[in-house]
């Protein structure tokens, strides 16, 4: 089994004899962030996006924003000899006596990072059969559009769904759609796509905007608009996108079959534009710089 290597704080440890004290807040109160990006031929896609994102999350806690995260990034999948897979890096406020308020606490934040392979493509079938998800009541707190490790009402969402034969939850909230449990939401109706609007309830993913930028640049725009849960069922296509997924039709929704149970023309689009930017060599185009 191949050793995978993790970047704390900059020193670098198999990832299973790695310490950290109990004392970081991250375990006490869930006082973290993260993200986790996918790997394609060596080098992790959409950098950017994720660490505006991570920056964005760091800020919104006023946690420290941190310097060299790339570069330990980058250390770290070279490190891990990874050419397909992901890697997660996680940043807490830091360590100290559990006490909830940590003002006039000078904490140093902690970082977590640590690169691992996917034996196959995580998507690939479900591209072709498309997932099958279920409605789930949104119970997650009021700032979803911070990526915090706050993930319990996410991890229960997405348990329920897999105890019925499901992928994946759609979180309703007060009869809208809000998000999937690990994934953003679309939806296509009449040829028009739309997505619900970016707010405090959603996380701003990042396959969300590269889509929604791509199929701009090809003619095709997404309408950011709130969606009721009966549109779903009306839909003539439901996909989701998500870092780990890239993007995959939603064949099913409570039992009930969207287009007929089967991949529709804009979820293929959206699949075909995300896997193409990033991963060329796996769409047959020349990588880009």
């Amino acid at each position: 089994m191949q050793t995978i290597y993790a970047t704390f704080n900059k020193s670098i440890t198999p990832l299973n004899e790695l310490k950290i004290s109990v004392l970081d807040r991250a375990y006490f109160f869930g006082d973290a962030v993260y993200e986790v990006l996918r790997v394609y031929n060596g080098q992790p896609a959409l950098l950017a996006m994720h660490l505006e994102r991570l920056t964005a999350s760091l800020t919104h806690l006023g946690i420290k924003c941190l310097s060299g995260i790339e570069e330990d990034l980058l250390q770290n999948i070279a490190k891990n000899k990874v050419d397909e897979g992901m890697v997660y890096v996680q940043a807490s406020r830091g360590g100290s006596h559990r006490m909830h308020s940590f003002f006039k606490q000078e904490l140093e934040p902690n970082v977590l990072i640590y690169t691992q392979p996917f034996l196959e493509h995580p998507s690939e079938a479900e591209a072709r059969q498309g997932i099958r998800a279920i409605t789930h009541d949104d119970l997650r707190w009021g700032c979803c559009h911070i990526k915090s490790v706050n993930l319990l009402p996410n991890c229960l969402a997405q348990s329920s769904a897999h105890q019925v034969g499901a992928q994946e939850a759609i979180l309703i909230k007060d009869d809208y759609v809000t998000e999937g449990s690990t994934s953003n939401v679309f939806i296509v109706k009449d040829q028009i796509t739309m997505t619900p609007p970016l707010s405090m309830n959603i996380l701003p993913g990042t396959r969300r905007k590269y889509l929604i930028q791509a199929l701009a640049a090809h003619g095709h725009h997404v309408i950011e608009r709130p969606i009721k849960k009966p549109e779903l069922f009306a839909a003539d296509e439901v996909f989701i996108t998500s870092t780990i997924k890239e993007a995959l039709p939603v064949t099913h929704i409570d039992q009930q079959a969207i287009n007929g149970g089967r991949m529709g023309p804009m979820a293929k689009r959206a699949r075909d534009l995300i896997v193409a930017h990033v991963s060329p060599a796996k769409a047959g185009v020349q990588r880009r710089s």
